[in-house]
């Protein structure tokens, strides 16, 4: 009697997508959140980091975006970018946790591109959401984020927020951009009194919408029952928002947005 043998082969897969005459290629595999960095943090570091790993050609196929849980980048233990937070409000502080170097140990092998006067890294997360951190060489000399951390999920256009208006709800921005919920959990977990304390220092809960023809940042106020209103909407062409440390251009290359 025969016996058939069945072999298993492990293969660590890249899935290649074509549209919009790009090709996209992501990682299969889910990566883990690496530990703490021990030490401190350097230039030397960056500088090195980036000549030896920056994205060379800007053109046609990406190179591969690293897959780590949602959770892990957005939710877990010492959030090094919190959702809806300007990184601006931590400038002066004595203890930071945006450091170039930190993000990049903990969480390895991002996509690194550079365009003007910026750097910028580049997530996937295994709830097909990306991720888009900036950095300053000018402000920072690219050491810590700037501005706000951008996620997408669907490549939009300003014509599809161009109806809103302050006093729609957050389930109107949420039929447009199916990010939203990421940040409704962010939002749910502020406690009224931090929130009292912010909007007398100017900040409030915000979400920002990186679109094909440029930046769009909404700015909402939470109801007694707990819900979201919007109170500002602000949208440039130029990719310009301004914050808590001055001018941040969150432009990146047309191959690095979602399909």
């Amino acid at each position: 009697m025969s016996k058939k043998m069945i072999i298993t082969i492990t293969v660590s897969a890249v899935l290649l997508v074509i549209g919009a005459g790009v090709t996209y290629a992501y990682l299969s595999d889910i990566l883990e959140r690496q530990p703490e960095p021990k030490g401190g943090y350097t230039l030397d570091f960056l500088k090195q980091y980036v000549a030896e790993n920056l994205a060379e050609d800007n053109s046609g196929i990406s190179d591969s975006i690293p897959c780590y849980k949602e959770e892990d980048l957005f939710f877990g233990t010492g959030r090094i970018f919190p959702l809806g937070a300007d990184s601006g409000y931590s400038k002066g502080f004595s203890f930071r946790t945006n450091f170039f170097e930190r993000i990049v140990k903990m969480f390895p092998e991002p996509l690194v591109r550079e365009i003007g006067d910026y750097i910028y890294l580049v997530y996937d997360t295994d709830n097909n959401t990306r991720l888009y951190l900036f950095f300053s060489k000018k402000k920072s000399q690219g050491m810590l984020t700037d501005g706000y951390p951008v996620i997408m999920k669907k490549k939009l256009a300003y014509k599809d927020f161009s109806q809103l208006q302050p006093g729609d709800n957050l389930q109107k921005v949420e039929q447009i951009d199916p990010v939203i919920p990421l940040y409704r959990r962010v939002f749910d977990e502020a406690t009224d009194h931090v929130l009292k304390l912010n909007k007398e220092m100017g900040i409030y809960l915000t979400s920002v919408h990186l679109l094909a023809d440029g930046i769009l940042k909404i700015e909402y106020d939470r109801t007694d029952d707990r819900e979201y209103v919007i109170t500002n909407i602000v949208y440039n062409e130029d990719f310009i928002l301004n914050g808590l440390d001055g001018q941040t251009c969150y432009r990146i290359y047309e191959m690095d947005y979602v399909d």
